[in-house]
């Protein structure tokens, strides 16, 4: 056994202590249906898979926890997940929290008014066909034959218990647009697992079309953390040199005044300046609220 493997087990019990003294905080944090020691079992757990959660900063460890208990999730690889990378502004390793697709599809669940929802990935070999107009439909017959082929679309189905269904299919172009906006442990999730995370993407973008609730929203802006922001944004300007932050409301008086000399809706951006980490990012037009008594847009990248 290696000297990490013997201090495996005396690492995981320090931090069953540590979670130990968070039991009131999860436990108010936690809706009923959730346990206070089911929690804590399931963090335990990932870490046992993950050690190399007890290698990075506690304190991120502890919060990441922390915020799934808000949010209502396990941390049991299918409703939410922990994992570390590299903190290139402040140096070491930090631990982020990710919800899932299992948990988007469970808040989705709760508001009672949908009885099943699903997702799935359409893979070449596969029969896939989807039509719009009166008679909406989605036949989707997988192949055995071609496991493993290139994907070309994701699609998710949402039954109300009414009768009616949404559904919504993204092509492999639309979803990796998604993709390229991801940060962080987002852009990691994608490299490792691009089905899943193209099953969570169709499924937000459905989810827009859903009933909405409270629980809903927040694990949702948990996740748009790990994506990039789309406002407030630094417009550099370059007849001076100079960088200025400014609300979506003056960008877009800029915008009406001429000052911006961008063609809004024919899918160019807005260029704008470098985010703390060093990382260009821009403003899709579709973001620019057209009323200057908005100072803010909602931050959903989907």
């Amino acid at each position: 056994m290696t000297d990490s493997q013997l201090q495996l087990p005396a690492q995981v019990s320090n931090l069953r202590a540590d979670l130990s003294r968070m039991n009131r905080e999860f436990e108010a944090a936690l809706p009923q249906q959730i346990p206070v020691d089911r929690f804590v079992r399931t963090i335990v757990t990932a870490v046992q898979m993950q050690p190399e959660l007890l290698e990075a900063d506690r304190r991120t460890l502890i919060s990441s926890c922390m915020k799934a208990a808000q949010d209502g999730l396990l941390l049991d690889g299918r409703e939410a997940g922990l994992s570390v990378y590299n903190d290139r502004k402040n140096g070491g390793q930090t631990v982020a929290y990710l919800p899932m697709v299992g948990g988007i599809m469970k808040k989705i669940r709760q508001s009672g008014e949908i009885s099943s929802i699903r997702a799935h990935v359409v893979y070449e070999g596969d029969v896939f066909e989807y039509e719009l107009g009166d008679e909406e439909r989605i036949l989707h017959k997988p192949s055995l034959s071609a496991q493993g082929g290139k994907p070309l679309a994701a699609y998710a189905i949402a039954r109300f218990k009414d009768g009616d269904i949404q559904r919504e299919v993204m092509s492999v172009a639309q979803i990796e647009k998604i993709r390229a906006k991801a940060t962080g442990i987002g852009k990691a999730c994608w490299s490792s697992d691009w089905g899943e995370m193209a099953k969570k993407t169709v499924i937000r973008r459905l989810s827009k079309r859903l009933p909405s609730s409270n629980d809903l929203d927040r694990v949702l802006d948990s996740d748009n953390v790990n994506y990039e922001p789309i406002v407030p944004a630094q417009v550099t300007d370059q007849s001076v040199g100079q960088t200025e932050s400014v609300s979506v409301a003056a960008l877009n008086r800029q915008i009406a005044a001429g000052q911006q000399a961008m063609a809004l809706g024919h899918g160019e951006a807005v260029a704008v300046s470098l985010t703390e980490s060093g990382e260009e990012v821009t403003v899709e037009p579709v973001a620019v609220l057209q009323d200057e008594n908005q100072s803010a847009v909602k931050k959903d990248p989907f």
